[in-house]
């Protein structure tokens, strides 16, 4: 991907954050995000698997929220 590009959609995932959830699929932890302060996009790429469990996500989700962290992530090469 070009880098301009890149760095335009990372910085629009940033401002943004609940268009990040919802574009890919993972609207549903926006309640436990927010009760969280979760509120960015560098915050929700910081989550751990642990993390997640501590969040009160279901293994469905935990694993729909890492399929999300690695697609975007997979972005950047």
């Amino acid at each position: 991907m070009h880098i301009s590009l890149l760095i335009y959609i990372t910085a629009f995932y940033s401002q943004h954050f609940e268009e990040f959830l919802a574009d890919f699929g993972i609207e549903f932890i926006r309640e436990k995000c927010i009760e969280n302060d979760i509120d960015n996009l560098d915050t929700f790429l910081m989550l751990e698997k642990e993390d997640m469990m501590s969040l009160g996500l279901s293994l469905g989700h935990r694993l729909k929220c890492e399929k999300a962290k690695k697609e975007f992530l997979e972005l950047e090469k």
